[in-house]
């Protein structure tokens, strides 16, 4: 889930009196800069999103120019460990 859903997601939690992490673990997937202003901090997936839309759209303009070779492409992503995933 994206870090916004895994905010909401933890203050739901949270108003169940479940304890992040040790009931629940949470990990979101955008790695937003507030992740690290949230009680516990969120761990998350950061990736490049910028890169992901430049790519896809050259492979775009590669195949309207007839290019119709497959291709596999891989854009690095990095998890950020942080308290929302860690039992203490």
């Amino acid at each position: 889930m994206n870090d916004t859903l895994a905010f909401a997601a933890m203050e739901v939690i949270k108003n169940h009196d479940l304890q992040i992490p040790n009931d629940v673990a949470i990990i979101g997937y955008t790695d937003e800069q507030h992740a690290n202003y949230v009680e516990p901090k969120l761990s998350a997936v950061s990736h490049q999103t910028y890169k992901m839309g430049e790519t896809a759209c050259q492979l775009l303009i590669d195949q309207i120019k007839g290019d119709k070779t497959i291709k596999q492409v891989t854009i690095p992503t990095h998890l950020q460990i942080r308290e929302s995933s860690i039992k203490k």
